[in-house]
């Protein structure tokens, strides 16, 4: 089972995407409506990875990212934002950013992102040895 948490102070901003999720045998989606609570989440559930939307209201998503990558860097974090690319590319730097989903999240965003986590999970899973 893969535990993702959403962290939004509005549910419909990420709904196409938790909605995609939802479908998904395998995953079981937990819910914060602030980055605080989000961080005080992943210390209790063993999450694999954050969805962030950009505005938390106590903090913004680049914000809770550093904050999450300090807590506990084996979680992985995408971040929505409306900044271009590159500029995302340099604002998320070192931050161990998986994906930027744009604030009009579809479907087909979360299809991308789940594809990308399952890829990244199966690369840190150890390789059996033969005898």
């Amino acid at each position: 089972m893969i535990d993702i948490l959403t962290v939004s102070t509005k549910r419909s901003a990420l709904s196409a995407v938790i909605d995609f999720l939802s479908m998904q045998d395998d995953i079981r989606l937990l819910n914060a409506q602030c980055g605080a609570e989000a961080l005080d989440a992943i210390g209790k559930n063993a999450v694999t990875l954050v969805i962030a939307d950009e505005d938390l209201g106590d903090m913004t998503g680049l914000e809770f990212s550093r904050r999450l990558v300090a807590a506990n860097p084996l979680v992985y974090c995408a971040l929505v934002s409306s900044l271009p690319a590159e500029a995302f590319h340099e604002a998320s730097e070192g931050l161990g950013v998986l994906a930027q989903l744009p604030v009009s999240a579809v479907g087909t965003d979360g299809e991308d992102l789940l594809a990308k986590l399952r890829y990244v999970i199966k690369l840190n899973q150890p390789v059996e040895q033969s005898s």
